[in-house]
């Protein structure tokens, strides 16, 4: 029987549940994610250097020194 609420692609177990144990079930969760992350960094390359300041920045704000900081 069809549930509305599933993703018809996704991999339920017996009681309807979504099965955590599924490699197909964490490639839908995380690959679209990853893909966002990726793609966001391939967008912004030319500003690099900016973005790395500005978490330097913000990282001395709060206290930390992250290894790339110099």
């Amino acid at each position: 029987m069809f549930n509305p609420n599933h993703n018809p692609i996704g991999d339920y177990d017996d009681a309807g549940w979504w099965d955590f144990y599924s490699l197909k079930n964490y490639l839908l969760h995380a690959v679209p994610w990853l893909f966002i992350v990726v793609a966001t960094g391939v967008i912004n390359w030319p500003h690099q250097a900016e973005a790395i300041s500005q978490v330097c920045a913000g990282a001395g704000w709060v206290g930390l020194t992250p290894v790339f900081c110099a």
